[in-house]
């Protein structure tokens, strides 16, 4: 249905917009067109970068789900409620990586040292952001998981740190993703990701197996930072 409201939406958008701008042709022209679309390119593009961020996604989720299944249960409750405290601060470095995925592209088209130049400064600019909000939210955690979870919950605070270190790796490394997908390499960084996925798996579920909630930390760690 949000789909259907959107398509309609856009429709509506594009109609008040054509209006105003003659260089933009009709849906008539656009669809007299599509056959000529290299739809089979668009879509080997789009569904490596949705295989990447589903092996991304992956990461975050195995940690929880061995967790679940080697530890008592509520120690995977404190280990989402940290994981989920961390995303606050992080949804800025997202949406920086989102605004990449447009510039990059036209860094890129400048020439690969204009890429180079950019991907640099994004890399130290975020991460030194992510590293501030990082710092504001670990001071803040005990106070806040508390009032907001009541007691109970304040040992959550304990895995807000141990997590410290895959947030700030993460920060510096938001321009990473775009980059690739600027130069056309992203089956390159689905090969990484998979050699990550076998490698760091039966380290993490030995570090599970042995320290539990903090294992499963590492094991996030380990997987953002290799």
């Amino acid at each position: 249905a949000a789909t259907v409201v959107s398509v309609v939406g856009a429709g509506v958008l594009y109609r008040s917009a054509r209006a105003t701008d003659p260089l933009l042709p009709s849906v008539r022209a656009i669809a007299r067109h599509f056959r000529q679309v290299r739809l089979g390119a668009y879509f080997r593009f789009s569904f490596k970068i949705a295989f990447d961020k589903n092996v991304a996604n992956l990461f975050a989720t195995l940690p929880v789900v061995f967790l679940g299944r080697l530890a008592p249960v509520y120690l995977a409750g404190y280990y989402k409620l940290a994981f989920s405290y961390l995303q606050v601060p992080m949804r800025l470095t997202g949406a920086i990586s989102r605004l990449l995925q447009v510039q990059l592209p036209q860094s890129y088209a400048a020439g690969p040292d204009m890429l180079i130049r950019h991907f640099r400064k994004v890399t130290i600019y975020s991460g030194i952001l992510s590293a501030c909000l990082v710092s504001v939210a670990v001071v803040l955690a005990g106070p806040l998981i508390t009032i907001v979870y009541g007691a109970p919950y304040e040992a959550a605070a304990k895995v807000v740190y141990a997590l410290v270190p895959f947030a700030l790796v993460s920060g510096f490394s938001v321009g990473m993703g775009p980059a690739f997908r600027a130069i056309d390499r992203v089956g390159s960084v689905i090969a990484i990701n998979l050699a990550t996925l076998a490698v760091v798996t039966p380290v993490g579920l030995w570090l599970i197996w042995q320290f539990h909630v903090y294992g499963a930390a590492a094991m996030l760690g380990l997987y953002t930072v290799v």
